[in-house]
C-alpha cells in the first residue's frame, strides 16, 4: 500500500489479527515511535531507495510512489528526516 496516501490503520491491524490499539502499542514497544511516524519512515526510507534505482524519475514520481500527493510536503518531510533536500540526496549518491 506505498501509494496510498491514506494507510488506513484498522485496515492495516485487521490485516495483522490485532487490534488498532494492539498494532499502535506494538509498533511503539518496538521501535519507540507512534504508528504514523513510523509509517513516514518507511515512506522516506522507500523514498531514498527510489532515488536510488531510478535515477530517471521526477521528484514528483518518488514522492507519488511512496504515497505522497504534494510534492513540496514530500520534499519538506524528506529534508527533515535525511537532512538534505531529495534532489541534493540524489545528487550526492
Amino acid at each position: 500500500q506505498m501509494r496510498n496516501n491514506e494507510i488506513n490503520q484498522e485496515e492495516l491491524a485487521q490485516k495483522l489479527f490485532m487490534s488498532q490499539r494492539t498494532l499502535r502499542r506494538k509498533i511503539v514497544d518496538l521501535t519507540g515511535e507512534t504508528l504514523n511516524n513510523y509509517i513516514m519512515k518507511i515512506r522516506i526510507d522507500y523514498a531514498r531507495q527510489q532515488l536510488k534505482r531510478h535515477p530517471e524519475f521526477t521528484i514528483n514520481e518518488v514522492a507519488m510512489c511512496c504515497g505522497f500527493t504534494d510534492q513540496a510536503y514530500f520534499s519538506r518531510i524528506f529534508k527533515q528526516s535525511v537532512g538534505v533536500t531529495p534532489n541534493q540526496y540524489r545528487r550526492n549518491i
